[in-house]
């Protein structure tokens, strides 16, 4: 740890208990951070994160918060500049907050109280050489905990993020060329998510052809239709004011014709699901600005209606 020099980074240490913040922050500043932030409650704490902090240390039973939920606010750029700066959460094993639940919240790493102030600086120090890859989905953002990949690609979805404290303590970056990093990932993101939501579309359809295959139950490919349904407004909902707008003409056919299949008696029948998943190619294969795009697109939603009919 002494090759490396903490000068310069912005940190918030979310602590209810002085003496230990007063090592954490006694050894960090021993190794050249000045300005950490000490929070007793959650109050302090949002205020601390306004400037472009990279790195929070928090106690998951800091008073008024909720751990989970602030760590999701962070990822989503709804608190604070930086929805990539690095979360460790600490606990003591009677923390009343769910462990299990904190550790999938989107933070880089979990330490289990009492810990020395040395082992956090060193942890942190492992930050220098690079943080895993993130999780986009529509309701988390974060490091992916999964050990194994799933055969439905469904998790396919990583992005890498910056490290902004790696950029400091290494790269020496300027705070200019950081709000430079941080706003691109920011779009990426965006982006990203973009395409999980249409990748969702195309894995229901894909489950329900299965399930059409295997004679599944009727409630069991209503609950996909009804899903695939919501994934579709989700859709919608990208590109309905966007250049892509023919994006969302597509999908709001599939939710139609979802919902109109899961209101139905019984199963669905094999033209409406194999209908869906053309629509679910088409609305993937359609996703550019194209002239000629939008006119496939308006000829599909033309055909689909005519097909539907009148709600």
């Amino acid at each position: 740890m002494a090759a490396f020099s903490y000068k310069g980074a912005q940190m918030v240490l979310g602590e209810p208990d002085p003496l230990f913040s007063r090592n954490i922050s006694d050894a960090l500043g021993s190794r050249g951070l000045k300005d950490l932030a000490i929070c007793r409650d959650a109050e302090s704490l949002r205020l601390a994160m306004v400037p472009m902090i990279d790195l929070v240390l928090c106690d998951v039973d800091l008073p008024g918060m909720d751990f989970c939920e602030t760590a999701q606010e962070i990822r989503q750029s709804a608190l604070g500049a930086n929805p990539f700066a690095i979360v460790i959460a600490t606990a003591r094993p009677s923390a009343q907050a769910d462990v299990g639940r904190v550790i999938k919240s989107g933070i880089d790493d979990f330490l289990i109280k009492p810990m020395t102030a040395d082992l956090v600086v060193r942890r942190v120090g492992t930050f220098a050489d690079g943080r895993r890859p993130f999780v986009v989905t529509n309701s988390y953002i974060g490091p992916s905990r999964r050990a194994k990949r799933r055969e439905d690609g469904s998790d396919d979805d990583l992005i890498e993020v910056p490290n902004t404290l790696r950029s400091k303590m290494i790269d020496n970056a300027h705070l200019s060329q950081l709000r430079q990093i941080i706003d691109a990932a920011v779009t990426a993101v965006g982006q990203k998510k973009n395409e999980t939501r249409l990748k969702a579309v195309v894995r229901l359809t894909q489950k329900l052809l299965a399930q059409q295959a295997e004679h599944s139950r009727a409630g069991e490919m209503r609950r996909t239709l009804d899903l695939l349904a919501e994934k579709a407004d989700e859709v919608v909902a990208d590109h309905k004011d966007s250049a892509t707008a023919h994006v969302a003409e597509i999908a709001a056919r599939i939710g139609k014709l979802a919902r109109r299949i899961s209101s139905g008696s019984g199963r669905p029948g094999n033209v409406e699901v194999s209908l869906l998943a053309r629509l679910s190619d088409a609305v993937v294969s359609s996703f550019t600005a194209s002239a000629a795009a939008v006119e496939i697109a308006h000829a599909i939603a033309g055909m689909v209606d005519k097909y539907i009919g009148p709600e």
